[in-house]
């Protein structure tokens, strides 16, 4: 079997009619290390080629003040876990540095890959620095967190990037970040860097970035799963593209493979009755090894997939997506009390707060700024007071600076955004109604 990773890129052309699975245990170990380990075998019995799971510092990953998502409510409904806050979730599930380094040995004895999704700087760091990782996967919600994905680049490893919630510029310029990490040292970069990438971004690029298409609902209706963008990726960036599967089924992804698709991801679990918030979109044993064996299959055969997934191909936040969009997002928040005449000074671990008297973090949720505005409001002195945990006000980006990406995008799946990322696809060459690819 080939192996995902060769020599620092992605191994995609050794065998290119084998497809990469990716079994997405994210937080179904429910905190516990035995499970994890557990599900990890389950994966490997079922042929797959690699375990993802996620790591976060939940203090660096949120705002204290935001609330579960709509799904995770639903998934847990009638159980306390529903009555949690989304901090208590996430110390719920946090998975320890021991228990990542523990995994991640036991992954290299199995012979099965080892994963994992950072949801902060600072446990991309010590996914790099100390577990060890291969490979790093940006998950959807990070997409436009631009403080990760500079680091991301930076570590000089493969990136994989997930695109639910998000629209065709969105992913363009998480490109472009990535890009500046792998030519920067240090630094962020400046607002000329808030754009889509160029020719040059996208051959720092090659071989070792990956797109995958996705819809982030869980599970994940079939009229928005939209197959045909994975198409509109492959010839807007010219990068890999493959399918993070979130609707539950084991035929969807076959049209994904159709379409070119070499690696899927989708979630694997012991139960999914199971209490949490991710159980109910995800796989049980027979269904896992169903999905892979057809997954494979695929790429010589022809499966049925439903009409309403392959979707028109443009990429645009979905309906359902924009009901999570504000608590999977991203947005720019005060650590402290800020007083007028404070410079602002990001941070991103406690030394940080400590040390450099940081007072800006980019967490979830969403509010006025998102996290590109750091390429203008680092530096800049706040003109007014802000209470701890408060938003970053707009009015802190002198208005000659301003740029319309640095404001948050509060209806990502109205009329107007979709009309302004059609225009997007039009201006691109790129296919606007995708016709069904059936081989």
């Amino acid at each position: 079997m080939p192996r995902f990773v060769k020599d620092g890129r992605f191994n995609f052309s050794e065998n290119q009619d084998h497809v990469f699975i990716i079994a997405e245990i994210g937080v179904n170990h429910d905190g516990d290390r035995t499970k994890a380990v557990e599900l990890t075998d389950l994966a490997k019995s079922c042929d797959a080629d690699m375990v993802k799971f996620q790591a976060f510092d939940p203090h660096w990953l949120c705002n204290p003040t935001v609330a579960q998502a709509g799904y995770q409510l639903e998934n847990q409904k009638g159980k306390r876990e529903a009555e949690d806050g989304f901090m208590e979730m996430l110390h719920r599930y946090q998975m320890s540095r021991g228990q990542m380094i523990d995994v991640r040995r036991h992954c290299d004895r199995t012979d099965i890959g080892f994963l994992c999704t950072p949801f902060d700087v600072k446990s991309l760091r010590m996914l790099v620095d100390e577990v060890g990782v291969e490979m790093l996967k940006i998950g959807s919600g990070q997409l436009v967190h631009m403080p990760l994905l500079v680091e991301a680049g930076r570590s000089g490893l493969p990136v994989i990037i997930s695109t639910g919630v998000s629209n065709l510029e969105e992913i363009g310029m998480a490109l472009t970040w990535i890009a500046f990490g792998r030519t920067h040292k240090e630094g962020l970069p400046d607002a000329s860097y808030v754009r889509m990438p160029t020719a040059d971004d996208l051959a720092v690029l090659k071989d070792n970035v990956a797109i995958m298409q996705c819809t982030t609902s869980y599970p994940a209706p079939l009229e928005e799963t939209n197959l045909n963008v994975i198409t509109t990726l492959q010839d807007a960036f010219g990068l890999p593209v493959g399918f993070s599967d979130h609707t539950g089924t084991t035929n969807v992804m076959c049209g994904a493979v159709k379409l070119g698709a070499r690696f899927l991801e989708t979630h694997i679990t012991y139960d999914v009755n199971a209490i949490g918030p991710d159980h109910k979109a995800s796989h049980e044993k027979a269904a896992f090894r169903t999905y892979v064996a057809n997954a494979r299959a695929a790429v010589k055969k022809d499966f049925p997939v439903p009409d309403a997934a392959w979707g028109y191909g443009i990429k645009v936040c979905n309906a359902k997506e924009g009901a999570v969009h504000d608590i999977a997002r991203n947005g720019l928040w005060a650590i402290r009390d800020i007083a007028p005449g404070e410079e602002f000074v990001l941070g991103e671990n406690e030394a940080d707060v400590q040390y450099k008297n940081a007072n800006v973090k980019a967490v979830r949720s969403v509010c006025e700024l998102t996290p590109c505005a750091l390429t203008v409001l680092l530096g800049q002195k706040a003109t007014k007071a802000i209470r701890a945990h408060a938003p970053i006000p707009a009015d802190q980006i002198p208005p000659s600076k301003m740029k319309p990406a640095f404001l948050a995008d509060k209806d990502p799946a109205g009329a107007k955004t979709r009309a302004r990322i059609e225009k997007l696809h039009g201006d691109m060459g790129l296919v606007g109604k995708a016709q069904k690819r059936v081989g």
